[in-house]
């Protein structure tokens, strides 16, 4: 009998038990504890949170732009990667919280049962317990939140990616950096954007992109094209030059296709690129004794897998 195919929060990246091995909050890097990668993550997200306010103050105080300034995809895409480092850094600093707080009731209790030969059921016990002991609240939250939570992490390492290619590539201009402010804007929102997608690619356990989420993520972007022509209806101009056909419509087409095939490819460098340092990173592990704790890379195709009909929830 054929197996029906279904979609399930497992095939979006949301399974159940979701993120055992803690990928979400942890990293590969021996330097980046979830302690310190919760700190970075929040001093990013303080970056991002500044960079957004000062914009969109001078744009209403001193340029009078500030009613556009949701208008552009550039604006919109930085607000998801602020909102992005601020749960993810919430969650791993929870963590952490977490992890240091059952090593000293461990320690309290190694110290009252020292000289005390533990059997193989105090040993199962102990085990349990950690797992019932280390998680982080989004682990326990109801999986549309889950799936939200991917869904914003597959696009702030995509769309970041894309701002910046397609604004260096068709818009920027001589008058691009010129000026303090013009300079630190335009290197915040089309360079560093980037490179703090970057940072979460490959500095962070999370596991590969789900080919699922190719889809939504892009509708968010051929939606996105509405807001654009809603702009022009209502405030006269179009945010992004390349979207006003004038006399050539069909250039208009061109560039809309050539950005949903730049979409796919960026899609699938990123996630070649994740695959790649998972894959690094479990054979690190594998050599290292301390392989199962926390923070160990989860298998490769739990991410991938088409359903779980023994455990899966519709969407």
């Amino acid at each position: 009998m054929r197996k029906k195919l279904s979609i399930s929060y497992a095939s979006f990246g949301v399974p159940a038990p979701f993120d055992p091995s803690f990928a979400l909050v942890t990293s590969p890097l021996p330097f980046l504890p979830p302690l310190v990668l919760g700190a970075v993550r929040g001093l990013l997200a303080l970056y991002t949170l500044i960079t957004a306010v000062v914009i969109l103050g001078l744009d209403s105080a001193v340029y009078n732009s500030g009613p556009s300034y949701l208008s552009y995809f550039t604006s919109l895409s930085y607000i998801g990667l602020c909102a992005y480092f601020w749960a993810s850094s919430v969650q791993t600093i929870a963590f952490a919280r977490a992890v240091r707080n059952l090593r000293s009731v461990q320690d309290d209790t190694d110290a009252g049962n020292r000289g005390q030969k533990k059997t193989e059921r105090d040993l199962r016990v102990e085990h349990v317990d950690t797992e019932r002991r280390i998680y982080y609240p989004l682990q326990k939250w109801p999986r549309p939140l889950q799936l939200m939570h991917v869904l914003l992490y597959t696009s702030i390492v995509v769309y970041p990616i894309i701002v910046t290619i397609v604004f260096w590539a068709l818009l920027s201009s001589p008058q691009t950096l010129m000026g303090t402010y013009n300079a630190w804007a335009n290197i915040s929102r089309h360079i560093l954007n980037s490179a703090f997608a970057v940072f979460e690619i490959t500095c962070t356990n999370v596991p590969p992109l789900p080919w699922s989420h190719i889809g939504p993520v892009f509708i968010v972007i051929a939606l996105y094209l509405g807001v654009a022509y809603i702009t022009r209806a209502t405030q006269g101009f179009y945010t992004y030059s390349f979207l006003d056909p004038g006399s050539h419509p069909g250039r208009v087409a061109a560039y809309i296709f050539g950005i949903a095939v730049g979409y796919c490819i960026v899609f699938a460098v990123v996630k070649g690129i994740i695959t790649l340092r998972c894959r690094l990173a479990r054979r690190r592990w594998e050599s290292k004794e301390d392989a199962g704790r926390p923070g160990a890379p989860e298998a490769l195709d739990e991410w991938e897998e088409v359903d779980h009909p023994q455990r899966s929830s519709r969407v």
